[in-house]
This record gives C-alpha cells, structure tokens and sequence, in this order.
C-alpha cells in the first residue's frame, strides 16, 4: 500500500472517529457520490472500536431476503426498500417508478400509484428520495430517481431495528 493512500486512510479515520454510526454512513456516502465511487461493503467488520467483534455486514441473496429483513408495513416503506434494493445491492446509479412496482408486484405488494409514493418520499424532510431525469414533457413521462444518503441510512435503520428486535417506530 502507497504511504499516500495509508495517509489518506488516516484522515479518512481521524474524520470519522468522533461521529456516531449514522453520521459516519452519511458522511461516507456523501463521498462516495461526490467522488462518483460505489461503496463496496466487506464480508465482515473487524471490530465496534472497543475491541469487540461487530456485527457481520448482512448480504442479500434476493429482494425477498431484504424484504424480510426490513420488514415494511406501509407501501412508502416497501418502495424503499425496493429502491434500495436497485441502488445499493444492485448497484443501480438511478432507476424508474416501474422498476420498482414491477418488483414489488412480483412480490405481492404493488402499488397503486408508484409516482405518488415516490413524490411523498421526496417531500419528506429530510427527502428520503430525489429526481434525478425526466423524459418527455407530459406528467406521465418516465422519471428516474435515487436514493438520497438519508434514504439509504432510514433502509439501513430499518433492517438494524429488526435484527435488533427492537419495535419499528
């Protein structure tokens, strides 16, 4: 390894310490976008800081696995976890409304209007989901979307609240 990537591993480090779980995940992927770099996750995680082995970094064989381990209850939560699904596993740079209904269909789930719940995830403050195109003029053309960092970390938080086997606020 270079000495000027181990020096840049070490700022990277010293940046991050002080910051809880979730403001490190958002200031990584905050990174990554503006770096235009897809995060890649380990098998495992070596330790929590205080020498204690940390939880295994899950992996997803298919969306039913994600699906069971988030558990969503509304059809906001399900687009979600579908979008993750496409973005963060599949490593998707932005996907359609389609995509994610088609998904969610073959799951059982559809939605009934899967702009609508995307526009509500995007009014969220903070926005869990933006716009990134638009093809066409009219209202029906096809839109792409992605994930925004809070959309990922509130999947993320959804997943570890039910490994946890804490209640889902």
């Amino acid at each position: 390894m270079a000495d000027a990537e181990l020096a840049a591993m070490q700022k990277v480090y010293d940046a991050l310490e002080g910051l809880d779980e979730s403001a490190r995940q958002r200031t990584l992927n905050w990174a990554a976008d503006r770096l235009d770099l897809k995060l890649v996750r380990s098998g495992k995680r070596s330790s929590d800081g205080d020498g204690e082995a940390a939880a295994e970094v899950q992996e997803f064989g298919d969306i039913a696995a994600i699906m069971h381990a988030a558990e969503p209850q509304v059809g906001t939560e399900f687009a979600l976890v579908v979008a993750y699904w496409l973005q963060v596993v599949e490593g998707k740079d932005g996907w359609s409304g389609n995509e994610v209904n088609s998904l969610l269909k073959n799951l059982g789930h559809g939605l009934s209007n899967v702009t609508t719940t995307l526009g509500s995830l995007i009014k969220r403050k903070p926005a869990l989901v933006m716009q990134t195109g638009k093809s066409g003029r009219s209202a029906q053309s096809k839109k792409t979307y992605k994930l925004t960092t809070s959309g990922i970390a509130e999947v993320d938080r959804m997943i570890a609240v039910q490994n946890s086997g804490a209640p889902n606020d």
